[in-house]
């Protein structure tokens, strides 16, 4: 089983921004962060497609490994994969790799085949494999110098001082990250593991209103929680989301419509569904780190438009939409419920408790309402009577009595003014 030991370079916030250019609203436009978003979201899952087992050097944007201690994690990996981006005064363009001068390690054949498909991807120019050291013979690089896994080389993915480079790289990062994972792939002979069938995001309803509406009046007798399931079936489904996915995250997120209190000091009164946040950010212990909608559909239309996002779907990103944090490195990043923990939120398993909730809801048995065929007499019951003739009862199948007859004659003969 092949293993890759990506290593996000750098560290974390603007200390570590390089001269990074600032790319639409990016929040993390500096080297450090972009490095980490790309291996952790992007190339980590695209590798592990392959069945590649994947480790990272940082494990939390904020981190900062020693060069030494980053080069100790790839022991006993195949691949040690450090993810950079480039600068060199704001005009040079292109994808190069540095690659070790140990000829032991040095993976060439590989190398230059990721910087044709990367570059290509990019949309970039090829600078192709590259080679650097110390005086002392020892590779100029410390990552390189001190890397153990069996290959090791640094990818510059483009000139992030670039401008133009640098938009082409952050618009293509999911793009950057399948042609990595593809070639690394067929260099090593693998091929893509059976799929494991997952929770899509974007779907039709998995269930009914119904069924959603029981499962939250079990959760809590709030009558304002089990309301919102009206606004989510009918929003969602304009998106093209399963409204049963969007519902038990609105359910997980604010602990059944605050039943359990919200660590932030949030309530009812901010129609924040999910935890959004401002578009500045700030502590998850904030309330005022936290955004306030004016209405629940203002909300819930910016939760949805920010699953959306993050699900890829068709139209997204939005240039108009109540969602705070529409950032557009987030388009494609999640497509299934199963892989929302660690990417929506930092928890593992967060994905699956939702799953839970979903199965709890589509296991929900509703009774099928049997509907009564209309009677062959009823559409000249409803003809008569739309012509002013009233006959009160429906009893197309009784005998009438000799009294009945005499008054619907006597109707009839008045109603053609005999």
């Amino acid at each position: 089983m092949l293993k890759v030991m990506l290593d996000p370079g750098h560290g974390g916030g603007k200390a570590h921004n390089r001269g990074f250019k600032q790319i639409d609203n990016l929040p993390y436009c500096n080297e450090g962060d972009c490095n980490f978003i790309y291996a952790k979201d992007y190339l980590k899952p695209a590798l592990e497609k392959y069945g590649i087992i994947v480790g990272l050097t940082r494990s939390d944007i904020w981190q900062n490994p020693t060069l030494a201690a980053r080069g100790a994690m790839a022991r006993g990996y195949d691949l040690l994969l450090s993810c950079h981006s480039n600068a060199a005064g704001g005009s040079a363009t292109g994808t190069e790799i540095w690659d070790s001068t140990n000829p032991k390690e040095s993976i060439k054949d590989l190398t230059d085949k990721l910087c044709t498909a990367i570059s290509s991807a990019i949309g970039t120019n090829n600078r192709g494999t590259k080679y650097r050291k110390n005086n002392n013979g020892s590779n100029y690089y410390g990552v390189l110098r001190n890397g153990l896994a069996r290959h090791n080389f640094i990818i510059e993915h483009a000139f992030h001082d670039n401008y133009a480079d640098c938009k082409k790289y952050v618009d293509n990062l999911d793009k950057v990250a399948k042609v990595t994972a593809k070639t690394i792939a067929e260099y090593f002979g693998l091929s893509k593991s059976e799929s494991v069938t997952k929770t899509p995001i974007l779907s039709k309803p998995t269930a009914n209103l119904e069924q959603m509406k029981i499962w939250a009046k079990s959760k809590s007798n709030n009558l304002e929680f089990i309301g919102l399931a009206d606004l989510y079936w009918r929003l969602a489904q304009t998106i093209g989301i399963d409204p049963v996915v969007a519902y038990v995250q609105m359910s997980h997120e604010t602990g059944f419509l605050y039943k359990i209190k919200s660590a932030a000091g949030l309530d009812a009164s901010f129609h924040n569904p999910c935890g959004l946040k401002i578009t500045q950010g700030g502590g998850d212990y904030q309330a005022s780190a936290h955004k306030k909608f004016l209405s629940w559909q203002d909300g819930i239309m910016a939760h949805l438009d920010h699953l959306a996002l993050y699900a890829g779907a068709t139209g997204y990103p939005k240039s108009n939409t109540n969602d705070p944090r529409h950032f557009k490195y987030l388009l494609g990043s999640c497509k299934y419920v199963e892989d929302l923990g660690g990417k929506w939120a930092p928890g593992k398993d967060y994905g699956y408790k939702l799953l839970n909730y979903i199965s709890e809801i589509r296991s929900i048995k509703v009774e099928k309402k049997v509907e009564e065929k209309e009677h062959w007499a009823e559409k000249y019951w409803k003809d008569l009577s739309s012509k002013g003739i009233e006959i009160h009862e429906e009893r197309f199948d009784d005998f009438m009595t000799r009294g009945e007859v005499f008054a619907l004659l006597d109707r009839i003969i008045q109603k053609l003014n005999f």
